[in-house]
């Protein structure tokens, strides 16, 4: 019977796990928002437990697991910029010198107007975020990265990598697709 090889990637957009280098250029100077959030009742993660986010190294935050039973990364973002569509195209293994044109201002209003009128639809907020709001809601941080198959490493940990292009890298190297990618596999590294 012919298997075919499938991934299935869930983003925990935003879910930063502190400070990069450059965080400062950001205004983001000691975020980590997982932290954060463990700071509340209210997070309960158990199979991201069981499968090492806590495990991560520089995580700085949640109780570790003895036997994780996937292998996990700190991962560095690449890319100029902070905000989610970078990320994604990073991930994808597309690395961008400079960050997307930012709407300091919101978005023109002759756009919104468009967007409504093909659409169908409104639109919830156009304007930009204070400061202290979006270190709230958005940082530049590090980003935790688990991975579970059932040929893993259990436990595995990758260390911190210089950025999310490893993920398409090692995508690719699974399903035998050839390319250039930005970042390298680190398959051979979570394989048992």
């Amino acid at each position: 019977m012919d298997h075919k090889r499938r991934v299935f990637l869930i983003v925990l957009d935003s879910v930063g796990i502190g400070e990069m280098p450059d965080s400062a250029q950001y205004g983001d100077e000691g975020s980590n928002t997982l932290a954060a959030c463990t700071r509340s009742d209210k997070l309960d993660i158990p199979n991201l437990r069981q499968l090492g986010i806590f495990n991560i190294q520089g995580v700085g935050c949640g109780a570790p697991v003895e036997h994780p039973t996937g292998a996990v990364a700190r991962l560095a973002e690449a890319s100029k910029g902070k905000d989610t569509t970078i990320g994604h195209w990073e991930i994808s293994g597309v690395i961008s010198p400079k960050p997307l044109p930012t709407y300091p201002d919101g978005f023109p209003m002759e756009l919104l107007e468009e967007f409504s009128r093909r659409t169908g639809r409104g639109w919830l907020c156009n304007k930009p975020y204070s400061g202290t709001q979006l270190l709230t809601d958005h940082s530049r941080e590090h980003v935790p990265m688990v991975a579970w198959s059932k040929g893993i490493k259990a436990g595995a940990n990758l260390g911190t990598r210089d950025t999310y292009a490893h993920i398409a890298a090692t995508v690719a190297d699974y399903l035998g697709v050839k390319g250039n990618f930005s970042g390298s596999s680190f398959l051979p590294d979570i394989l048992g």
